[in-house]
Protein backbone atom coordinates (compact mmCIF):
# COMPACT_ATOMS: atom_id res chain seq x y z
CA UNK A 1 0.00 0.00 0.00
CA UNK A 2 1.30 3.15 -0.94
CA UNK A 3 2.14 5.62 1.92
CA UNK A 4 5.16 7.43 0.79
CA UNK A 5 6.47 8.98 -1.99
CA UNK A 6 10.48 9.87 -2.73
CA UNK A 7 11.15 11.86 -5.45
CA UNK A 8 15.06 12.00 -6.72
CA UNK A 9 16.07 15.75 -7.88
CA UNK A 10 17.65 16.38 -10.84
CA UNK A 11 16.13 14.75 -13.64
CA UNK A 12 13.03 14.35 -11.86
CA UNK A 13 12.21 17.52 -10.51
CA UNK A 14 14.73 19.88 -11.73
CA UNK A 15 15.36 19.84 -15.38
CA UNK A 16 19.21 19.95 -14.94
CA UNK A 17 20.48 16.64 -15.36
CA UNK A 18 21.17 17.10 -19.40
CA UNK A 19 24.06 20.17 -18.33
CA UNK A 20 26.07 17.01 -15.80
CA UNK A 21 28.17 16.19 -18.55
CA UNK A 22 29.05 19.28 -19.95
CA UNK A 23 29.83 20.95 -16.23
CA UNK A 24 31.55 17.28 -15.20
CA UNK A 25 34.06 18.02 -18.95
CA UNK A 26 34.73 21.91 -18.31
CA UNK A 27 36.03 20.78 -14.58
CA UNK A 28 38.00 17.52 -15.69
CA UNK A 29 39.35 19.96 -17.97
CA UNK A 30 40.69 22.30 -14.99
CA UNK A 31 42.60 19.19 -14.23
CA UNK A 32 44.32 17.96 -16.95
CA UNK A 33 41.80 15.27 -18.64
CA UNK A 34 40.56 15.56 -21.85
CA UNK A 35 37.84 13.80 -24.30
CA UNK A 36 35.47 11.82 -21.73
CA UNK A 37 33.11 10.22 -23.45
CA UNK A 38 29.56 10.84 -22.22
CA UNK A 39 29.16 7.18 -21.84
CA UNK A 40 31.98 6.84 -19.36
CA UNK A 41 29.82 9.71 -17.54
CA UNK A 42 26.65 7.76 -17.69
CA UNK A 43 27.89 5.28 -15.11
CA UNK A 44 28.01 7.96 -12.37
CA UNK A 45 24.47 9.23 -12.52
CA UNK A 46 23.09 9.33 -9.17
CA UNK A 47 25.98 9.46 -7.64
CA UNK A 48 27.42 11.60 -4.99
CA UNK A 49 30.20 13.54 -6.55
CA UNK A 50 32.51 12.49 -4.05
CA UNK A 51 32.17 9.04 -5.00
CA UNK A 52 32.69 10.03 -9.00
CA UNK A 53 36.20 11.74 -7.75
CA UNK A 54 37.03 8.47 -6.04
CA UNK A 55 36.70 6.51 -8.87
CA UNK A 56 37.64 8.86 -12.00
CA UNK A 57 40.70 9.83 -9.69
CA UNK A 58 41.81 6.50 -10.49
CA UNK A 59 40.52 5.70 -13.76
CA UNK A 60 42.49 9.42 -15.07
CA UNK A 61 45.75 8.60 -12.38
CA UNK A 62 44.68 11.97 -10.49
CA UNK A 63 45.41 10.61 -7.50
CA UNK A 64 47.56 13.10 -6.06
CA UNK A 65 44.01 15.46 -6.28
CA UNK A 66 42.24 14.83 -3.29
CA UNK A 67 38.31 14.72 -3.43
CA UNK A 68 38.36 18.13 -1.21
CA UNK A 69 40.60 19.50 -4.13
CA UNK A 70 37.71 18.35 -6.88
CA UNK A 71 34.70 19.22 -5.14
CA UNK A 72 36.16 22.86 -3.92
CA UNK A 73 36.73 23.79 -7.27
CA UNK A 74 33.47 21.78 -8.94
CA UNK A 75 30.72 23.54 -6.74
CA UNK A 76 31.55 26.85 -7.68
CA UNK A 77 31.87 25.79 -11.33
CA UNK A 78 28.54 24.25 -11.28
CA UNK A 79 26.75 26.71 -9.10
CA UNK A 80 27.72 29.67 -11.85
CA UNK A 81 26.99 27.67 -15.25
CA UNK A 82 23.56 26.49 -13.72
CA UNK A 83 22.76 30.00 -12.73
CA UNK A 84 23.60 31.14 -16.26
CA UNK A 85 21.19 28.12 -17.91
CA UNK A 86 18.01 29.28 -15.50
CA UNK A 87 17.80 25.99 -14.94
CA UNK A 88 13.58 24.89 -14.46
CA UNK A 89 11.32 21.99 -13.46
CA UNK A 90 11.11 19.12 -15.21
CA UNK A 91 7.42 19.88 -17.77
CA UNK A 92 4.33 18.66 -15.77
CA UNK A 93 6.17 17.70 -12.29
CA UNK A 94 4.84 20.87 -10.40
CA UNK A 95 1.37 20.23 -11.31
CA UNK A 96 2.24 16.45 -10.28
CA UNK A 97 3.50 17.57 -7.21
CA UNK A 98 0.61 19.33 -6.12
CA UNK A 99 -1.81 17.04 -7.22
CA UNK A 100 0.15 14.46 -4.63
CA UNK A 101 0.12 16.79 -1.71
CA UNK A 102 -3.75 17.61 -2.07
CA UNK A 103 -4.02 13.96 -1.83
CA UNK A 104 -2.75 13.88 1.51
CA UNK A 105 0.65 11.64 1.04
CA UNK A 106 3.76 12.68 2.94
CA UNK A 107 6.64 13.32 0.24
CA UNK A 108 10.95 13.53 0.32
CA UNK A 109 13.45 14.44 -1.30
CA UNK A 110 16.43 11.45 -1.76
CA UNK A 111 19.19 12.86 -3.70
CA UNK A 112 23.05 12.63 -3.98
CA UNK A 113 23.27 16.33 -4.17
CA UNK A 114 23.95 18.56 -0.63
CA UNK A 115 21.66 19.65 1.52
CA UNK A 116 22.15 23.25 -0.02
CA UNK A 117 22.00 22.43 -3.30
CA UNK A 118 18.58 20.65 -2.78
CA UNK A 119 16.76 23.32 -1.24
CA UNK A 120 18.24 26.01 -3.44
CA UNK A 121 16.45 24.57 -5.93
CA UNK A 122 13.11 23.75 -4.70
CA UNK A 123 13.16 27.18 -3.31
CA UNK A 124 14.16 28.36 -6.97
CA UNK A 125 11.14 26.24 -8.22
CA UNK A 126 9.00 26.84 -6.03
CA UNK A 127 8.30 24.07 -4.26
CA UNK A 128 10.48 23.74 -0.93
CA UNK A 129 7.33 23.93 1.20
CA UNK A 130 5.76 21.05 -0.81
CA UNK A 131 8.44 18.42 1.13
CA UNK A 132 7.83 16.75 4.48
CA UNK A 133 11.62 15.64 4.40
CA UNK A 134 14.85 15.81 2.63
CA UNK A 135 17.83 13.38 2.44
CA UNK A 136 21.01 14.00 0.91
CA UNK A 137 23.36 11.14 0.32
CA UNK A 138 25.76 13.49 2.27
CA UNK A 139 24.05 12.56 5.07
CA UNK A 140 24.78 8.84 4.27
CA UNK A 141 28.09 6.18 4.85
CA UNK A 142 27.25 5.01 1.12
CA UNK A 143 26.80 6.56 -1.99
CA UNK A 144 23.77 5.69 -4.46
CA UNK A 145 23.35 2.58 -5.96
CA UNK A 146 23.49 1.85 -2.40
CA UNK A 147 20.28 2.23 -0.45
CA UNK A 148 21.36 4.44 2.32
CA UNK A 149 19.81 7.64 1.15
CA UNK A 150 16.17 6.13 0.24
CA UNK A 151 16.04 4.70 3.48
CA UNK A 152 17.06 7.72 5.55
CA UNK A 153 14.29 9.52 3.10
CA UNK A 154 11.48 7.07 4.39
CA UNK A 155 13.00 7.03 7.94
CA UNK A 156 12.51 11.16 7.80
CA UNK A 157 9.31 11.09 6.51
CA UNK A 158 8.36 8.20 9.48
CA UNK A 159 6.90 5.79 6.49
CA UNK A 160 7.98 2.08 6.42
CA UNK A 161 10.33 1.29 2.93
CA UNK A 162 7.86 -1.29 1.89
CA UNK A 163 5.01 1.07 1.49
CA UNK A 164 7.45 4.04 -0.50
CA UNK A 165 7.43 4.54 -4.25
CA UNK A 166 10.22 6.21 -5.40
CA UNK A 167 10.50 8.15 -8.93
CA UNK A 168 14.47 8.33 -9.89
CA UNK A 169 16.04 8.71 -13.76
CA UNK A 170 19.02 7.12 -13.10
CA UNK A 171 19.94 2.67 -12.94
CA UNK A 172 21.91 3.66 -9.90
CA UNK A 173 19.28 5.39 -8.66
CA UNK A 174 16.58 2.70 -9.25
CA UNK A 175 19.18 0.07 -8.50
CA UNK A 176 19.42 1.42 -4.81
CA UNK A 177 15.81 2.09 -4.73
CA UNK A 178 14.61 -1.28 -5.05
CA UNK A 179 17.53 -2.65 -2.59
CA UNK A 180 15.67 -0.45 0.17
CA UNK A 181 12.71 -2.53 -0.42
CA UNK A 182 10.76 0.04 -2.04
CA UNK A 183 9.02 0.65 -5.48
CA UNK A 184 10.33 2.44 -8.29
CA UNK A 185 8.72 4.04 -10.63
CA UNK A 186 11.44 5.13 -13.32
CA UNK A 187 11.33 8.24 -15.55
CA UNK A 188 12.94 8.14 -18.85
CA UNK A 189 12.04 11.70 -19.93
CA UNK A 190 10.95 11.85 -23.25
CA UNK A 191 12.20 15.17 -23.80
CA UNK A 192 15.60 14.40 -22.52
CA UNK A 193 15.87 10.29 -22.95
CA UNK A 194 19.24 9.01 -21.08
CA UNK A 195 18.11 5.81 -19.62
CA UNK A 196 15.30 3.25 -20.58
CA UNK A 197 15.54 2.42 -17.10
CA UNK A 198 14.62 -1.02 -17.31
CA UNK A 199 16.06 -0.85 -13.73
CA UNK A 200 13.42 0.16 -12.93
CA UNK A 201 9.43 -1.99 -12.02
CA UNK A 202 7.80 0.32 -14.40
CA UNK A 203 8.60 3.60 -16.81
CA UNK A 204 6.53 6.33 -17.36
CA UNK A 205 7.88 8.88 -20.04
CA UNK A 206 6.64 12.55 -19.09
CA UNK A 207 4.35 13.57 -16.00
CA UNK A 208 1.33 13.95 -17.99
CA UNK A 209 0.84 10.11 -18.31
CA UNK A 210 0.62 9.85 -14.39
CA UNK A 211 -1.24 10.15 -11.25
CA UNK A 212 -1.52 9.43 -8.15
CA UNK A 213 -4.30 7.31 -8.90
CA UNK A 214 -1.67 5.23 -11.45
CA UNK A 215 0.65 5.49 -7.91
CA UNK A 216 -1.96 3.83 -5.85
CA UNK A 217 -2.21 1.16 -8.40
CA UNK A 218 0.98 0.26 -8.79
CA UNK A 219 1.11 -0.41 -5.01
CA UNK A 220 -1.55 -2.74 -4.63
Amino acid sequence: MLKGIIFDMDGVISDSERYYVQVKNDVLAHFGIYDVPYEYHMQFVGTTHAFQWEHMSKDFHKEDITIQEYLDYFYPYKDAYFEKQNIGPIRGVVDFIHEVKDAGYPISIASSGTIEEIERMLKKLGLFECFDAIASGWECKASKPEPDVYLLAAQKMDVDPEHCLVIEDAPNGAIGAKAAGMYCLGFSNADFPMSEMKEADSVFTQYEDISIKYLENLMK
